[in-house]
Formats: C-alpha cells, structure tokens, sequence
C-alpha cells in the first residue's frame, strides 16, 4: 500500500523546466563580539553559584561553537547538494571562518562525510582563534571593545558569494541561497541606510534571511527578516541553541510550509534618524534623498537641500448669498472699516 503524506528532509522539486539539480547553500553570520561573550560567561557563573574566575562552560564562546557545528554538520548531512559557509562578524569587521580564505571551490564545501565535519569544524575554530586572539592583543593597547555589531559588511560579502556561485553554477543547476544571523551584541543604527539597502538587494534576489538572537532583541533584524520572509527567534538560552538550530532553521524556506514554524513577530519598523543615529517614531523627511531627522533643521546635511518651510496662509471668511449658499470672500474684497464718529458726521452733513 503506498504511503502518502510523507515529506524527506532536504528533498527539492527539480520539476521545473531546464532544472536537473537544485544545490541549497546556507551562509551562517556568527556574532564574535567580544565583550558580550564575556558577560555572557560571568552572569552565567553567578546563575550557577560559582566564581567568575570559574565560570560554568556551558555559557562560554567554545560551548556555543559546538553546538553551531552540530546544526552545520546535520544541514551538510540531510542532503548531498547542500553547502555551508561561515562568517564571523566583529565589531565593524567580518571574516570568511569557512571557507578561510572565501574560495567556492574550497575543500568539503558539500561533503556530508563524517572527514568532512571534521575539516570544517576544524576550520571555523582555527578562524575563531586566531581572530580572537589578535583582537584580545589590539584590546589591551586600545580601548574598552564595543558592545554593537556591524553586520552590513557580512551581509554583503554573504549576497555577493551566493551571487557568484549562482552565477558559475552550471547549466540545470539551480542554487538557492539563505543566510543565517547568530547575533549576540547590539544594534547599530549608525548604517541603518546601507543595512536596509542590503536588505533590499536579499529581497531582489530572493534570499530569505533568518536571525537567531542570543541577546537583547534587534530592531534591524526583526525588519530584515519580515521584508525577506525569514525566521526570527530569540534564545533566552544560549546553552540551548543547538535545539532552536536544528528544529527551526535546519529546513530550508520551501519545506518549512510543511511544519510548525515559530510564529512571526510583531516587527518595529522606527527609522534611525541621520543627525544622532537614534531610532525615532515620529522623523521630518528631506523630500529629494529622503533622509530622516529627528529635528527640523534648515537643511538637509545629506544633500545640502535648502528646506523651504510653508508658513500658514490666512482662511477665507466665508459671507451669505442670496441663494442661501456661502461665499467666500478674501480680506481685501471686504470694505474698509471705519470709525463711529466718521460715519456719524458723515450723516449730520448729507442732512
């Protein structure tokens, strides 16, 4: 008897005219931002009743990557054609951890043999290491390292690697790009523009964009994903990503009709303002490049337009008709007034 109802993990319809294979390829944007991380460990270690100094693993930055590397390594698993990349993200800076050196060609890009797992966990904690360890370097010669994060810079090189194995894919192959945000620190209003910009280029290409956030809730992400149709979810946990990764994200954006998916969220669509980088409700807009203050100004600092401000002009009074209409009549049609002692005069001299 046959069975029906029945859906494979990983299964693409290549029923489309002129398409023999469809290749999945999933880029995964991890937040290394230092300085939560370490906060992360401390407030971890309180929970636990422990010292700082001995704080509990499972809320360290090597915990968290091994549970990232069992998500990687189960998306590599359930199909031959999927592939994976990794970038790491910090503080205004990105770097490609897997690949390392961000060839499309690089080795067991889409090898789901277990030597495979192997290269490309090794690969990604190399990477993490010694970025980490060159910035711990820079951090005790500088300043306190920054709570915020730039993604518009892994963002970018995510579209352009998916555009370009989409561009060299051969003929009948079909490569669907998605990107994944791991998101720790905070958000950056600062380059809202070229954020929503990029946004604007995944939702051209339709690349759909998921955001799992360790921390506090991003505004920039939560528009990122409602405007590409993506998933939004946030981790109260860090010690439990591993099962919100493999049950919510593992699937690609065709099969997730066929689950039950985390219902969408309530998206703030604020602007950030362009003269203090600030997220506003109510903003004056320049109407030749649109940029958007919190206060009025009188000019825009974008494109030195000169703002032109309308003052309130005078209502009409409107006086009877005949008819029973109104008309309105201007200040200037209405007869001059003047004084009682002229009009009396007048009438003692007509007598």
């Amino acid at each position: 008897m046959a069975m029906t109802g029945l859906t494979t993990l990983g299964s693409s319809d290549t029923g489309a005219a002129g398409v023999e294979s469809i290749s999945n390829i999933l880029v995964v944007i991890l937040d290394l931002n230092i300085s939560w991380w370490s906060d992360q460990m401390e407030s971890g270690a309180i929970r636990n009743g422990v010292s700082s100094s001995h704080a509990s693993q499972q809320y360290s930055l090597a915990f968290s990557l091994d549970q990232i590397f069992i998500f990687l390594n189960s998306y590599l698993l359930i199909q031959p054609n999927n592939k994976v990349v990794v970038l790491g993200c910090l503080e205004s800076q990105s770097y490609f951890l897997y690949p390392p050196t961000g060839d499309a060609s690089g080795p067991a890009i889409n090898d789901s043999r277990p030597e495979a797992f192997r290269m490309v966990n090794e690969a990604v904690l190399n990477s993490v290491r010694n970025i980490l360890t060159r910035e711990l370097s820079k951090e005790t010669q500088n300043s306190e390292s920054s709570h915020e994060t730039v993604f518009i810079g892994a963002l970018s090189r995510s579209l352009c690697y998916i555009h370009r194995l989409q561009r060299e894919a051969p003929k009948g192959q079909l490569v669907n790009g998605r990107v994944l945000v791991i998101e720790t620190g905070l958000d950056s209003s600062s380059h809202y523009m070229h954020f929503i910009n990029t946004i604007f280029t995944a939702q051209k290409m339709n690349i759909k964009m998921d955001a799992c956030v360790l921390g506090e809730d991003s505004v920039l992400l939560q528009q990122a994903v409602d405007l590409t149709g993506g998933l939004y979810v946030k981790v109260d946990n860090a010690a439990g990503i591993a099962q919100v990764l493999n049950t919510v994200f593992l699937l690609d954006a065709d099969e997730r009709s066929k689950f039950v998916v985390p219902e969408r969220v309530q998206v703030d669509y604020r602007a950030a303002c362009f003269c203090h980088q600030k997220l506003v409700e109510v903003g004056f807009v320049c109407s030749v490049c649109l940029s958007v203050f919190c206060v009025p100004g009188p000019m825009c600092t974008t494109c030195n337009s000169v703002f032109k401000y309308m003052l309130p002009q005078k209502q009409k009074r409107k006086g009877p008709l005949t008819n029973g209409k109104t008309a309105e009549v201007s200040p200037s049609s209405q007869p001059a007034k003047r004084k009682t002692g002229e009009t009396q005069r007048e009438r003692n001299g007509n007598s």
